[in-house]
């Protein structure tokens, strides 16, 4: 090839270059998915509160339960109420974090005995629960780099009015990527403990949530990176009136997006490359 030709062919070559690297930058690689993580909510299974009995005939609050769930995730649910009659638990509910094979629940257990707990006298249940997933699967390992967004996309089904804080339950729910120390990891504006609710708007309880990660370069890339959801709230009649489903998770996406000045440095070094080559 002549000389001029090669100099003709090196801008649209470069300008090729770059645009393919500005598409794969700025959409970035989706590292767990349904394809990478096909059994993250499975196999169904559950960690529920088994409250306290006791006394002649009373109502016992409290309990909590902690453990493995499915294949990826540990699990840790807090409050309950049970009616008993010398010792024996007549009737009782727990808080209850649940997988179904294809989205993980936040609940309250046992819609019968919650109504029963109203009528005992019971004005509300306080619950938490705490779900983390550990991304350490052989070959899919989510190794956190230095100096990059991580964009987590979940879908949220709130639809029975439980993340709705106009029925005064006090709702809290939210997400956290921690890194292979298990630190949390911070976000451009809002922390490392992002709240869901407001990432879906103002009396909106379902949709689909997105959050922005930013590593520092003390990273720690080491070990997997895990996700964390946090949920509490109290329990009025009212809400336990619209079901037992405090909250759904599904259709987890995390992706990787260089920032904009890793880009910038990429295409500096890349058009001083092809002025060397003239």
């Amino acid at each position: 090839m002549e000389g001029h030709d090669w100099q003709r062919m090196k801008v649209p070559i470069t300008l090729t270059l770059m645009t393919s690297l500005l598409t794969a930058m700025t959409y970035g690689q989706s590292i767990v998915n349904g394809t990478s993580y096909p059994s993250l909510f499975g196999p169904a299974s559950d960690v529920t509160v088994n409250p306290p009995n006791g006394g002649l005939l009373n109502i016992q609050v409290g309990g909590t339960a902690s453990g493995p769930l499915g294949d990826y995730w540990t699990a840790f649910a807090s409050g309950g109420a049970s009616v008993s009659v010398l010792g024996i638990g007549l009737t009782e509910t727990g808080a209850q974090v649940a997988l179904t094979g294809s989205a993980m629940e936040f609940n309250v257990s046992n819609s019968a005995a919650v109504g029963n707990l109203l009528d005992a006298g019971l004005n509300g249940l306080s619950a938490s629960w705490t779900a983390t997933a550990d991304f350490d699967q052989v070959g899919n390992q989510l190794l956190l780099a230095p100096n990059t967004i991580y964009r987590v996309s979940f879908d949220v089904d709130g639809s029975n009015g439980l993340l709705n804080s106009t029925l005064g339950i006090t709702p809290s729910f939210s997400v956290q990527l921690l890194d292979g120390s298990g630190s949390a990891v911070g976000t451009a504006s809002s922390g490392t403990l992002v709240n869901i609710v407001g990432l879906l708007g103002t009396g909106v309880p379902s949709g689909r949530a997105t959050v922005d990660f930013v590593t520092d370069s003390s990273v720690n890339g080491i070990n997997p990176a895990a996700l964390r959801f946090n949920g509490s709230a109290t329990l009025n009649a009212t809400a336990l009136g619209l079901g037992t489903n405090f909250a759904t998770i599904s259709n987890v996406d995390i992706s990787a997006v260089p920032e904009p000045s890793i880009f910038g440095l990429s295409c500096l070094g890349i058009l001083t490359f092809f002025r060397r080559r003239r």
